[in-house]
């Protein structure tokens, strides 16, 4: 999901809200399915431009993040001897969801695609590391 934010941050703006627009940037994506899903159960995606796609993707980013970092926290009570490696993995994710993921929303918002794309490839970034 990481990897698709970052791919439909690069999609040229259109300002076309149809499904069309959705399959379009979704098969420019490495996920087609993953990304069709998500964005078809978002009811918002049927009439937003590229760019809502684009904050519907990294809501989506920062949902996943967040129960990640829950999934952490409760492998971290049952399995104490893994306490640095999901430390250093939780700090990853805090990270997407406190920084890379507000950044993304603000370049989306401010009509910056390219600083969003940034804000995403950190986020992909910081998931590998874990």
């Amino acid at each position: 999901l990481l990897f698709l934010s970052l791919h439909l941050l690069q999609t040229p703006l259109i300002a076309m809200g149809d499904r069309r627009l959705i399959e379009t940037t979704c098969k420019a994506t490495p996920s087609y399915n993953l990304c069709m899903s998500t964005l078809l159960t978002n009811p918002k995606s049927s009439s937003g431009d590229i760019s809502d796609l684009g904050l519907i993707m990294v809501g989506a980013t920062k949902a996943k993040a967040t129960r990640a970092i829950q999934q952490i926290k409760s492998i971290y009570k049952s399995r104490p001897e893994l306490r640095h490696a999901l430390n250093e993995c939780a700090q990853m994710y805090v990270a997407v969801v406190r920084a890379d993921v507000p950044s993304a929303i603000q370049a989306l918002d401010g009509g910056q695609p390219k600083f969003a794309e940034d804000g995403m490839a950190d986020t992909a970034v910081e998931a590998q590391a874990c």
